[in-house]
């Protein structure tokens, strides 16, 4: 019993672990990485490897020349797919994208911009156009999306000449189960779909049989 309660515990953990991806631009380098729990794997910039020591040649091996392989028909249910058919397949798809990002926990958004140009009148029109347009975006983007922390930052650089800087950070997860149960959800509609198409092919190959039957009668 103590094992059982023991397994049941470690698959509950397992399952709430978060996975996900950490963006982020710091002194004006890229660095991205996927995120297995408390295990990050680096992805950009990648690290150096070791170098291998080279392979002795090996002789090339005649081989006998392969027919050329013949290319499958468009038949079965994806030969026979109607606009009808097409319409619902996005729906469904739509479903399981919008069900997917549901469940996407924002961890952490980070922005922060420093605005320059040549004239820095130039520089407060963009400051104020583009705070302007997070002004517009942030109902949204809350709605959207769980933000469990934000730090947008806007500035100015006022001296002639300036650069505009940028710096920012991207880091979002979802559990385990949450993912499972998205493609669970997305894996059952798909073939209650199928299943439903199949028995529609069935019956109007049937009708035509018996018609054919008929006809020949």
């Amino acid at each position: 019993m103590i094992a059982l309660i023991i397994i049941l515990a470690l698959l509950l953990l397992l399952l709430m672990l978060p996975v996900g991806l950490d963006l982020a631009y710091q002194g004006q380098k890229l660095r991205l990485r996927i995120l297995l729990g408390p295990l990050p794997i680096q992805l950009i910039p990648r690290r150096p490897k070791k170098p291998k020591k080279p392979k002795e040649p090996k002789e090339p091996k005649e081989e006998a020349p392969k027919p050329p392989a013949e290319k499958p028909s468009a038949g079965g249910l994806l030969g026979t797919l109607r606009f009808d058919d097409l319409v619902e397949l996005a729906r469904l798809f739509l479903k399981a994208v919008g069900r997917f990002f549901r469940f996407l926990s924002l961890d952490e958004f980070t922005l922060h911009l420093v605005l320059g140009a040549e004239d820095p009148y130039d520089a407060v029109l963009w400051y104020g156009r583009i705070n302007a347009a997070l002004g517009w975006l942030a109902p949204w983007f809350h709605r959207a999306f769980r933000v469990r922390e934000e730090d947008v930052q806007i500035g100015v650089d006022p001296n002639p000449g300036a650069k505009p800087a940028f710096e920012g950070r991207l880091r979002f997860t979802w559990q385990i189960w949450e993912l499972l149960h998205t493609l669970n959800c997305a894996a059952f509609a798909a073939a209650r779909w199928y299943l439903k198409r199949r028995k529609e092919q069935r019956k109007q190959a049937s009708a035509e049989i018996a018609q054919t039957i008929e006809e020949k009668g």
